[in-house]
């Protein structure tokens, strides 16, 4: 059983795209749970926005919910970070025990064939616990996007360690024997670009990656981190943070054309 895991926040504009590639995943395959929660994150609400989402995705995914789109749907009204919320979207997947998270968001949008693509990569090695998924991080445009950005998406639940729950955004704890284990000290691997690489509407010069700047600003300006990637330019748009990547020993990304 694959267990889909997502968590949504003014993303009315993705979820119908989002959710087609699941739903047609779901028909041809079955076994598939499919788990979304509402949430405004401790820090959105810190930065003033309310619970409910303003363009009306709680609605709509209550509405999913209701015709079988969407199996679990949790509605989360109180100031969780986002390790206690997604734990608690985790909860009814790890009940009908699925052999199989994918965790993923409204703005990663992906096809039926690399769903397909990714379950078999995955397959190949029954030693492996856990992959990686590299994203077409879509930047400034819809038009251009970088590399680099490659999260863990994908953790197994049948080969000999169970997940516990969320530590960090999408970090696991698994547990054997009665022990908790970190997911980082257990083997894994990247999915091959080739097999499968979502687009991630990430960092498009608009008023929702405004927020998700503020957002970072908040959880990794130092002494958290190096800070957002990004800033809000003196003229209002969308800009790289030069001194994020100076403090992490980076280069600023290539763009790359999408084709």
């Amino acid at each position: 059983m694959l267990g889909c895991h997502f968590s949504a926040y003014e993303s009315a504009e993705f979820l119908g795209g989002f959710l087609a590639p699941w739903l047609e995943y779901k028909q041809k395959h079955g076994l598939i749970k499919i788990s979304a929660g509402h949430v405004c994150f401790k820090e959105f609400q810190e930065m003033g926005l309310p619970i409910k989402s303003p363009d009306n995705t709680h609605k709509l995914l209550e509405e999913r919910y209701k015709k079988g789109d969407i199996d679990y749907y949790t509605f989360i009204d109180k100031p969780l970070t986002e390790a206690e919320a997604r734990t608690e979207i985790l909860k009814p997947l790890l009940e009908q025990n699925i052999d199989i998270l994918w965790i993923t968001a409204p703005d990663e949008i992906i096809t039926l064939s690399q769903i397909e693509a990714a379950l078999e990569y995955v397959k190949r090695d029954p030693y492996l616990i856990w992959y990686r998924m590299e994203m077409k991080n879509l930047t400034f445009s819809e038009n251009t996007y970088i590399r680099g950005f490659c999260p863990p998406r994908i953790f197994c639940n049948n080969r000999g360690y169970k997940i516990v729950k969320f530590r960090a955004d999408d970090e696991l704890l698994y547990e054997k024997n009665g022990q908790i284990i970190d997911y980082l000290q257990l083997p894994n691997k990247q999915i091959p670009f080739n097999i499968c690489a979502p687009l991630h509407y990430s960092w498009l010069d608009n008023e929702r990656s405004y927020k998700k700047v503020r957002y970072q600003e908040l959880r990794w300006n130092p002494p958290n981190g190096n800070g957002c990637s990004f800033k809000i330019s003196d003229n209002g748009k969308l800009d790289w943070n030069y001194e994020s990547f100076r403090r992490a020993g980076q280069s600023i990304p290539e763009l790359h054309n999408i084709v």
